[in-house]
């Protein structure tokens, strides 16, 4: 369930992400150029803009990654806690013949 619910969660993270890093858009051509900048040291820099967009792919499914965590904690705790919330409101089970008594209890009283 867990590592589902967290690959769910890191897909929706990374669409919603993605939505607003649109092809074109000046926040993300300049995100782009600036990694480009970055990496013109590491090869071709004719090659820089295709690293640039690589780099901003991969931090946007970084991004993803840890929202999907976060979801995945934040809904485990909720369990947790309505887990919890039942054991306390849980009553005690009824006397029967399968209810344990004590070895050291007196014959005819019930523990």
């Amino acid at each position: 369930f867990v590592a589902t619910f967290q690959r769910i969660r890191s897909q929706i993270a990374s669409n919603l992400i993605g939505l607003h890093v649109q092809v074109g858009d000046a926040m993300a051509d300049h995100r782009i150029q600036a990694y480009a900048a970055a990496t013109r040291a590491a090869g071709d820099p004719s090659a820089g803009p295709e690293r640039g967009a690589l780099l901003l792919g991969t931090a946007v499914r970084s991004a993803a990654t840890t929202q999907g965590v976060i979801d995945t904690f934040e809904t485990l705790s909720a369990m947790a806690i309505l887990a919890l919330i039942l054991l306390i409101a849980q009553r005690a089970a009824p006397v029967g013949p399968a209810t344990h008594r004590s070895i050291f209890a007196r014959r005819g009283a019930s523990s």
